[in-house]
């Protein structure tokens, strides 16, 4: 992997993000650090979009300090917001988070990073972490609330003659998880406490149990939808199976779910979709 190319593939990379002159220009510096300092290293001789994606995430935080690299306040970082996010990077560059992380901490072996570099990947990690383990959490949750009736599914959609989105339990599943992320970023600016983050996810699931038709839910979700049942009695039987506190679930539902939720109850899950794919890809500085 030559200097030059890895250069040229920052520069375009930046230039495909909207990224400012000063930015593009603060990550080919760090890489022709990085280059000179680790040239004979085995890691710098592949994946070649990770390390572009390391350089442009580095030099976006670092362009930020007024008092240069060193400044040992982190909160200087904050006096102006990156001009491009995590998930608009590796989403141009076409990599995986992990594939990031592992490029970053190579990185951090060669270069000193400051301490705002330090803190935000730090930030990053605790936050993949976190919202791994819900993911992973709502995959097992999903069969206790709905029901996987694919010829159901199908039946449906051979008798539709409208242009509306295929309903399935993918679909469902990506709709609450579309409605947990978006929520998430618009409400919990802290973005990485996990039982807040756990509850908010639980109201989604809720949200949408009372959306869908009986038949796709498992009982007693069914007969509370037949009956007529008001929210407050999907939120008990949903924070029952969870296991966690009605309490805390209801003081969610009230503070960070229904502030955002109730302006957007009759999207469809391609809206979800597009708005998330957008929220994460555009500037943070528009949010």
């Amino acid at each position: 992997m030559s200097l030059d190319q890895v250069c040229t593939d920052v520069q375009q990379l930046a230039s495909e993000l909207g990224c400012s002159k000063e930015v593009s220009s603060k990550a080919a510096d760090i890489w022709n650090r990085l280059f000179s300092i680790a040239e004979g290293i085995n890691d710098f001789k592949v994946d070649r979009e990770s390390w572009c994606v390391c350089v442009l995430y580095v030099a976006s935080i670092e362009i930020r300090l007024p008092y240069g690299m060193h400044d040992t306040n982190p909160e200087t970082a904050q006096l102006q917001l990156p001009r491009v996010t995590v998930s608009q990077l590796i989403h141009k560059a076409n990599i995986s988070m992990l594939s990031f992380f592992r490029s970053m901490k190579v990185m951090g072996e060669v270069i000193p990073f400051s301490e705002p570099v330090l803190q935000s990947f730090r930030a990053l990690q605790r936050k993949y972490c976190i919202t791994s383990c819900l993911f992973h959490k709502f995959e097992k949750f999903i069969p206790e609330l709905f029901k996987d009736e694919t010829s159901v599914f199908q039946m449906i959609r051979e008798n539709d003659t409208t242009d509306a989105p295929e309903l399935n339990l993918d679909k469902v599943k990506q709709w609450i998880w579309s409605l947990f992320l978006l929520t998430k970023d618009e409400a919990l600016y802290c973005g990485d406490e996990l039982i807040t983050a756990f509850h908010l996810l639980l109201c989604a699931c809720t949200h949408v149990i009372g959306q869908l038709p009986s038949f796709l839910l498992q009982s007693p979700f069914a007969e509370y939808v037949i009956g007529g049942a008001d929210e407050a009695q999907i939120i008990e039987h949903v924070a029952s199976l969870a296991s966690t506190t009605l309490e805390e679930l209801q003081q969610v539902h009230t503070n960070y779910w229904q502030p955002y939720a109730n302006s957007t109850l009759h999207c469809d899950v391609r809206a979800y979709q597009r708005s998330f794919l957008y929220r994460s890809c555009r500037c943070v500085s528009e949010k």
